[in-house]
């Protein structure tokens, strides 16, 4: 440990000579380690992995004497020497394993704390520059904020991001009238939900994963904007890989008269969904089809079992209120960069 982490670290709580960081291959065991971790999602899985162009997953087991306690997850630059950020993984970082039964709330935090320092102290060894992004789930940052405390060192600085998180409740009486994900919905969104009905838009799964690349395009050049024919082809093989790996699902929405308006890109694991991505057909914005893919998603998501699901970012005003406008939690979730 540092002089730096001395100066504010009991030595007796942190003692870090017992953890070890052993590098990690997708596959199979790493996708059943995120599994378990209560801030293991999708994005730190093969199925998305895989799909990293002009990036590789940086892959880590922390383990204690002979147990493994966390994940390490990063994206890193193509020679190896920096973590960085990549619009495919929303989260990743530390991922610990479940704590045992026996194991009291204060011991708990006691041992995540320690892991998440010896976390911090590998990576500053690891990589010259660092980007972290952390699932809701992961809360303790404090390791990072102190790494070099009091000194003129590098330091983690932090940024706070929000999602939103809607609680897929079951419907007890099937119309809208009881449904509790309809009624936490704004008043405007349920209207245009009723509107979408009656104008006989209708929602389909698909496998036509080139659909979301066109409408993606479409959505920006909408806005003024372009996007790369890399980061297109990175979008399609994502959508197609969860596709294949059976955790995740491509939804088109149609007008009344069969024109495709929307489409959206969920996936998922045991813990809940995730959007991923969205366009539209910028000349039939007008026809319910954008706030219809969504519903029409959570509809089918929860008729799956999953019980919630994460809209992945309300961080700019218009995104944020779309999405806030269906009724789910804000929830924070933490970015870190170390600052030389």
């Amino acid at each position: 440990m540092n002089v730096a982490a001395k100066k504010f670290y009991q030595d007796r709580f942190m003692d870090l000579s017992k953890y070890r960081l052993e590098r990690c291959a997708l596959g199979a065991e790493w996708d059943a380690a995120v599994e378990r971790s209560p801030q293991g999602t999708i994005f730190a899985t093969s199925a998305v992995l895989a799909c990293l162009k002009g990036a590789r997953p940086g892959l880590w087991s922390v383990w204690k004497d002979r147990q493994r306690v966390a994940g390490l997850c990063v994206v890193e630059s193509e020679d190896g020497r920096a973590a960085i950020a990549n619009d495919v993984v929303i989260y990743a970082g530390v991922m610990f394993e479940p704590a045992p039964a026996e194991q009291s709330r204060a011991q708990t935090v006691a041992e995540q704390f320690r892991i998440t320092s010896f976390c911090t102290a590998r990576l500053v060894e690891l990589y010259d520059d660092i980007f972290l992004n952390f699932a809701p789930a992961f809360v303790d940052i404090r390791p990072f904020l102190w790494h070099n405390y009091g000194t003129d060192g590098a330091h983690f600085v932090p940024d706070v991001r929000y999602t939103s998180m809607i609680d897929l409740a079951p419907n007890p009486g099937g119309g809208a009238e009881t449904d509790p994900v309809y009624l936490n919905a704004s008043k405007s969104r349920r209207q245009q939900i009723r509107y979408g009905r009656g104008d006989g838009v209708t929602t389909e799964t698909s496998t036509a994963v080139d659909v979301i690349g066109d409408l993606y395009v479409q959505s920006f050049a909408r806005q003024g904007k372009s996007v790369d024919q890399a980061s297109i082809d990175e979008l399609v093989g994502v959508t197609r890989s969860l596709i294949e790996h059976q955790c995740g699902q491509l939804y088109v929405t149609r007008t009344a008269k069969g024109d495709i308006g929307s489409a959206a890109v969920f996936g998922w694991d045991r813990k809940r969904a995730y959007y991923l991505y969205g366009g539209n057909a910028p000349d039939l914005r007008d026809d319910h089809t954008g706030t219809m893919v969504l519903w029409d998603a959570l509809l089918d998501l929860r008729a799956r079992g999953i019980p919630e699901v994460d809209l992945e970012g309300v961080n700019s005003p218009l995104r944020g209120h779309f999405k806030l406008s269906f009724g789910g939690s804000v929830t924070p979730y933490y970015h870190l960069v170390l600052r030389k």
